[in-house]
């Protein structure tokens, strides 16, 4: 997740971290940096004053950090993830009655890809996967449920790649029971996460 932290201007130094400096132009010297508080103003290049505002945000420091003026001074400096774990989510366990449909939802509290869904193979000839979602965004292009026996762990070439899910974000998944008795269903969300 994207961290920010801002960073308060020093009283020596300009937003762009020079100190004050004379410098020659057209019309004599000129003072820039934190002493030329017009020019700063600006944010703009003054003839001959060398004094440049950023215009956005700027790639400084390590490990891609992006530092964004503040109109106060300072920064709002983005730190991007650093870690990727592979990670999991639960649907169940859960009794579906039977020809009920159920629909599982799930909450990650960090950001997360799913890209396998695995539904052991002992409970999958009994249901029928209508669709899975993340947020609004069906995982399903059409109208008709699939068998629950495709995303078994036997399968072969069942990877999918959803959509992210920000924390907060519901992962929905409805299972339909085709016995007519009850059935117990339990599966899980294999996918990876950045903090």
């Amino acid at each position: 997740m994207t961290q920010f932290t801002r960073l308060a201007p020093s009283p020596t130094t300009d937003r762009v971290g020079y100190g004050p400096q004379m410098v020659g132009g057209p019309y004599g010297p000129q003072m820039v940096g934190a002493g030329a508080p017009m020019a700063r103003q600006r944010g703009v290049q003054g003839r001959g004053t060398g004094y440049r505002q950023p215009p956005g945000p700027q790639a400084r420091g390590g490990r891609g950090q992006v530092h964004h003026p503040l109109p106060g001074g300072g920064y709002l400096v983005e730190k991007p993830p650093t870690q990727k774990q592979v990670v999991f989510i639960g649907f169940g366990p859960q009794t579906i009655n039977g020809n009920a449909t159920f629909v599982f939802a799930a909450q990650p509290q960090r950001i997360f890809r799913g890209e396998r869904l695995t539904i052991p193979s002992a409970l999958a000839n009994n249901f029928a996967v209508n669709d899975l979602k993340v947020g609004a965004d069906s995982m399903n292009i059409g109208a008709n449920s699939v068998p629950a026996a495709i995303f078994s762990e036997l399968g072969m070439l069942v990877a999918l790649e959803i959509e992210t899910a920000s924390p907060g974000i519901l992962i929905l998944l409805s299972i339909s029971n085709l016995t007519g008795g009850s059935q117990s269903f339990l599966s899980g969300l294999l996918g990876t996460s950045v903090t």
